[in-house]
């Protein structure tokens, strides 16, 4: 299933009560949403992937889908009704929160394959970085075997790091890396 979004942050689609409406159908389905942004978007969207994830959890974790609207108030009504009926708002934006974290993560993984495919060429620290938050999130969302993959990167790279480095931050991130792997 695929949502198209105007931008990544404050997305349109979810302040139609249509469309979080079908993502939640989605979600109830235990199928995964992909999201298509236009190109410039979806840069803007990767460079803050890997320069803030935590900004990109943080608007996320803003959605009420309790505010989006209608053009139509008899269908908002009814959609309102349907979702009282079936779970509540608060389950509601639960879903469609956890629908983006995947998202968000599977887009970060997307990126570590990229940048691991230049080779010599790839950024360690881009990688190491991508691989802590994108692993967390997947360990958020349940799924630990991605996670506990990802983390373990993480850990290499910042081992590696700290070896060659001794210096404070990078016996921080290696401090980092192993808590989140005990998590």
């Amino acid at each position: 299933i695929v949502m198209f979004m105007d931008r990544w942050d404050e997305p349109y689609a979810l302040r139609r009560a249509w469309c979080v409406w079908e993502v939640y159908g989605v979600a109830k389905s235990q199928k995964q949403i992909q999201i298509a942004l236009p190109e410039s978007e979806h840069q803007r969207y990767i460079e803050e992937l890997v320069k803030d994830y935590n900004n990109i959890l943080s608007s996320v974790a803003t959605i009420d889908v309790e505010t989006a609207q209608c053009f139509n108030p008899k269908d908002l009504a009814m959609i309102h009704q349907a979702i009282q009926n079936n779970s509540s708002f608060g389950e509601l934006n639960e879903l469609v929160r956890s629908q983006l974290r995947l998202w968000v993560a599977s887009t970060g993984d997307l990126e570590i394959s990229k940048e691991e495919s230049k080779g010599k060429r790839s950024n360690t620290a881009r990688i190491g970085y991508l691989a802590e938050v994108v692993g967390g999130t997947y360990r958020l969302q349940g799924l630990y075997e991605r996670a506990l993959e990802l983390l373990q990167k993480s850990l290499e790279i910042y081992r590696s790091k700290a070896s060659k480095e001794k210096s404070k931050k990078s016996t921080e991130d290696l401090a980092t890396a192993l808590s989140n792997i005990a998590l």
